[in-house]
């Protein structure tokens, strides 16, 4: 389909509610019979005549806005199309629900679009099927996070339902609701539905405490007590539960009186039994409503009521252990294993510390040490509890194992139960990792939640990219990117770019860790749908990418290949040498995603020069060059500009290269794998014998000089041997004794080649880039920063990217002349095909002579026969004498030559 037939189509479309009525689903497989016919370069103008025709000419039109959103999904599938959505709903109006089913599903192959889930709903929702409507809403919630209505609904519906598992949901859509609307700060649904939710689950009472941490962080402390009395009541029997509800109370309102009473009343039943309650109740003054400091009144209570008859305690002073035998307000009798000893009350809150029969220390005292260590060595669970409950909730494996051993268990014992110990801490969800110490695990009241533990692991994990990984495992596991856990994660990359007040940071140099940021959380919110993500306002790529001050090492940096994708997309998107840049950027991914870019911007010409520069300067760009060879077909690199022969003598030489690093002990283990790679790919796959077969006997020379002199070890000196065999059985009389030798230069057409005076030219260009135009761009960089509004600044935005072109030439300049080699004329023969020689041609197809000039890179103008001796044509005429016939394919246009005459062109 062209552009005029569907300007005629447009045109000459009537619109009425009839055709609405009786459109069918054929209708629209018909346009996508067309659709199909439009070809890749015209793509985005249909779309944009159809835009047109929609907003200006025709706001009804089904043609326009049926095509339009089909491009959407074939080119943008993440986005939602307005011109379809709006079609959806022309025909949900006319109670079409059959193409409204129809039409969101073609939305939802490919995009589960909010507007489309919702619109699929009502559909059901009018046509009164609700198992279907639920399902919908099941899959709009998930993408949806600000939705708590439909919600709400859905999780009444699990609840009635008789299946387990669907309770189960119902019961953790209410926890999201919950987090909903704590995040919406909607007090009164939240007071409405928390009865609810503790209803639903009364016994996970450090879940819902912590929904009323989080109400009072986020919504208010007000609005958090009133919940806390509402938990209290669905509590009344559990004095442990009601005093922790009180205390909390009292955190929120210090001079809550009812809270204070209650708190009393709840202690007095807890220690009924107990010798000293009255007497710590009148010191900490907890029960004195004058007395303001009530949190320091608790605790005060608290550290004195643990002392009591009977109270094991441990004396810092002498290291025992013992146990209170009497105490009253004034002394303290303690029985200690070799005497007793008296002291004063005030002395004994100073200097004693009252320990739990539970603690480790107390076992070890008044249990027997051989039934103590069995008990530990078959019970890790109880033992790793008694352990960190003995140390403030909290231990690392070496305090533990210090603790058990030598004292309990012997060092092959402990060894032997460390590594049970290690398994139980990971998999036990009533064992966390500590995020404030390292390698140091706590004991939880509550089993802690998969959310929980990875918020855990992204604290404890100190480099930035090791975070991002943990964010993406918690996302790829279904972890509730609602919870409180993923918001923390999110708060430290979105803290790098944002302010507080949402307003971006002030930016001078952007590094890979703030541009990292903002691609993640860029791509959470368009990619993922977390609406709830906030990006700065006015701060596009753009305003970072052009404070980023070499764009290579910003990318090396980013350890991430996802980021490095988004990178790449936005750096097509802004950078107006983005051809370049990309190129730079390969060889810190080699992966097929920057080709294929190249190729889907039609640009796939542009992206040969990675081809022949792995070529020529083979060495330095080993790992581009093993990555093109080990993925692309000859037929690639010939296509590329690289000969059979020059990409086969190019790793023959890489191999040579590698082998002798590896002789000199120089990155070794790197160095081993490329050679298995290179190996592979020459004698395994044939590269080398088929090269030999399809060749003369000058190219059998060639690749066997080659071969010969590779240092091969021991266990692959059998592919030399097969060379010679193969050449063998080609040329009976070939005579490998020969004392002919072949300059490398002449076995292995790389390198640059220039004359003096085109290296002087060179240079001084360099120079001029260097000392002239980059301290001039410098400077009017400068005066346009001082203008000011960098986003909105033209003459900024040109000189930066100026800079950055005249930076990347003069990295390119610097390495070509590096590499450079400069030919003096006086060593140039017209013995053979080389550098400085002009080689006239018969060409045996068109009967015709042609004359060619052999010379560099730098030198060469194909418009007036002088090639580059890399170039495809003049490799395979190098090293040719008079009366040579040569025959080679180029991009499958087949050459017939025969060498009539060479002379010194220099």
């Amino acid at each position: 389909m062209n552009m005029k037939k569907l300007q005629t189509m447009l045109d000459e479309e009537k619109w009425s509610i009839s055709f609405m009525q009786s459109c069918d689903i054929q209708y629209f497989l018909d346009l996508d019979k067309q659709i199909g016919k439009i070809a890749d370069d015209e793509i985005i103008e249909v779309k944009q005549l159809c835009d047109d025709h929609f907003e200006e000419k025709n706001q009804n039109s089904v043609i326009a806005r049926y095509i339009s959103g089909a491009v959407t999904f074939l080119t943008r599938p993440q986005e939602d199309s307005i011109a379809f959505l709006d079609l959806i709903s022309s025909f949900a109006q006319v109670n079409r629900y059959d193409l409204v089913e129809y039409l969101c599903s073609l939305v939802l192959i490919v995009n589960e679009s909010k507007p489309a889930l919702r619109l699929l709903g009502e559909c059901y929702e009018n046509q009164k099927n609700e198992e279907k409507m639920y399902a919908v809403w099941e899959r709009l919630i998930k993408v949806d996070y600000s939705e708590t209505t439909l919600l709400k609904a859905l999780a009444d519906y699990k609840l009635k339902s008789d299946k387990q598992s669907e309770k189960e949901a119902g019961i953790l859509y209410y926890k999201k609701l919950i987090n909903r609307l704590i995040a919406k700060n909607d007090p009164m649904s939240i007071k409405e539905s928390f009865p609810i939710l503790i209803a639903l689950i009364p016994d996970e009472f450090g879940y819902l405490i912590g929904v009323c941490e989080r109400v009072a962080t986020h919504v208010g402390k007000s609005y958090a007590v009133a919940l806390l009395n509402i938990l209290v009541t669905y509590h009344s029997e559990n004095i442990d539960n009601k005093i922790v509800v009180y205390k909390k109370i009292l955190e929120y309102s210090n001079d809550d009186i009812g809270a204070r009473n209650n708190l009393v009343k709840s202690y007095k039943i807890k220690y009924k039994d107990h010798g000293r309650l009255s007497t710590c109740l009148h010191h900490s003054k907890l029960n004195d409503k004058y007395f303001k400091d009530v949190i320091r009144a608790i605790e005060d209570f608290e550290t004195n009521i643990a002392f009591d008859k009977g109270t094991f305690i441990y004396q810092k002073s002498t290291n025992k252990i013992g146990r209170i035998k009497n105490i009253n307000e004034k002394d303290v009798l303690i029985d200690f294993p070799d005497k007793k000893s008296k002291m004063s009350t005030d002395m004994a809150f100073k200097s004693l510390v009252a320990l739990p029969k539970s603690h480790i220390w107390v076992l070890k005292s008044v249990v027997p040490h051989e039934k103590l260590a069995e008990k530990i060595k078959t019970d890790i669970p109880w033992a790793l509890r008694i352990l960190m409950s003995s140390n403030n909730d909290k231990a690392s494996v070496k305090e533990m194992k210090n603790e058990l051993s030598p004292s309990l268990l012997s060092t092959r014992e402990v060894n032997a139960w460390v590594n049970a110990a290690k398994k139980e801490l990971m998999s036990n969800p009533l064992f966390g990792v500590s995020t404030q110490e390292k390698d140091t695990f706590t004991l939880r009241s509550t089993p802690i939640t998969f959310e929980e533990k990875q918020l855990n692991i992204f604290k404890g994990k100190k480099q930035f990219y090791s975070k991002v990984k943990v964010l993406r495992e918690f996302i790829l596991n279904n972890g509730d990117v609602e919870s409180d856990s993923f918001l923390e994660m999110l708060a430290y990359f979105s803290n790098n770019i944002t302010n507080s007040d949402g307003t971006s940071i002030t930016l001078h140099n952007v590094s890979d860790t703030i541009i990292s940021s903002y691609l993640l959380l860029q791509d959470l919110f368009v990619n993922y749908s977390m609406n709830f993500v906030k990006l700065p306002e006015g701060l596009p790529f753009t305003a970072l990418y052009e404070r980023v001050e070499n764009v290579v090492e910003c990318f090396k940096n980013i350890d991430d290949p996802e980021l490095k994708k988004l990178f790449i997309e936005h750096v097509v998107e802004v950078d107006p040498f983005w051809e370049k840049t990309l190129m730079d950027l390969f060889p810190h991914y080699l992966t097929s995603f920057i080709p294929d870019t190249f190729r889907s911007n039609k640009k796939a010409d542009s992206f040969s020069r990675v081809f022949k520069q792995s070529v020529e300067n083979y060495r330095d760009k080993s790992q581009v060059f093993l990555y093109l060879y080990k993925n692309y077909t000859i037929k690639t690199w010939e296509k590329n500009g690289i000969s059979s022969e020059q990409l086969l003598f190019t790793a023959l030489s890489l191999l040579d290269y590698l082998l002798k690093l590896i002789e000199n002990k120089k990155n070794v283990t790197e160095n081993r794998k490329n050679v298995k790679v290179l190996m592979t790919k020459l004698f395994d796959e044939k590269a080398v014998f088929n090269y030999i077969e399809e060749g003369d006997e000058i190219k059998g020379k060639k690749a066997y000089a080659l071969v010969d002199r590779l240092p091969l070890g021991k266990a692959d000196l059998g592919k030399k041997i097969e060379v010679k065999h193969q050449l063998t059985k080609k040329y009976p009389n070939y005579d490998f004794n020969s004392k002919t030798s072949l300059a490398e230069e002449d076995v292995i057409p790389t390198g640059l080649f220039c004359l003096k005076e085109t290296m002087e030219a060179k240079k001084a260009y360099l120079y001029n880039l260097q000392h002239v135009q980059l301290p001039e761009i410098a400077k009017e960089i400068g005066e346009a920063r001082e203008l000011g509004d960098l986003k909105e600044n033209s003459e900024y935005k040109y000189a930066k990217e100026k800079q950055r072109m005249l930076n990347s030439q003069l990295i390119t300049l610097n390495d070509e002349i590096e590499r450079a080699t400069v030919i003096d004329p006086a060593t140039v023969t017209n013995e053979k095909v080389a550098y400085g020689t002009s080689v006239t041609l018969f060409d045996n197809k068109a009967k015709a002579e042609v004359t060619y000039k052999i010379m560099g890179a730098w030198e060469a103008d194909p418009s007036n026969n002088v090639i580059n001796r890399l170039a495809p044509l003049g490799s395979n005429l190098l090293n040719r004498k008079v009366g040579d016939n040569i025959k080679f394919t180029v991009n499958d246009t087949p050459f017939d030559f025969t060498v009539l005459k060479i002379e010194v062109a220099i």
